[in-house]
């Protein structure tokens, strides 16, 4: 399964923070600092592994499976907001 941005999804940035702004649904979405630090990797479809992989470079000190069970749920959320979507053949 792999993940990208919905094409359906503008971004902006807020000081630090990636705001996302869904035009069918006209709502706000702001990520909070996980989220902005995978969501330029959504540009293109990514798995869970390979964001897994992502944020434990950049944060070496936390365990894998930490991490992936964080971004399991994470992810979840994002897809029911609808800026998200699975791609199960990409």
């Amino acid at each position: 399964m792999k993940y990208p941005q919905s094409n359906l999804v503008e971004e902006s940035r807020e000081g630090e923070r990636v705001v996302l702004y869904h035009r069918s649904e006209r709502k706000a979405v702001v990520l909070n600092p996980t989220g902005t630090l995978i969501w330029p990797q959504l540009t293109r479809p990514q798995s869970l592994a390979e964001l897994v992989s992502h944020l434990q470079h950049l944060f070496p000190d936390v365990a894998s499976a930490q991490i992936e069970a964080a971004l399991k749920v994470y992810l979840q959320e994002l897809k029911e907001q609808n800026v998200l979507v699975e791609c199960p053949f990409a």
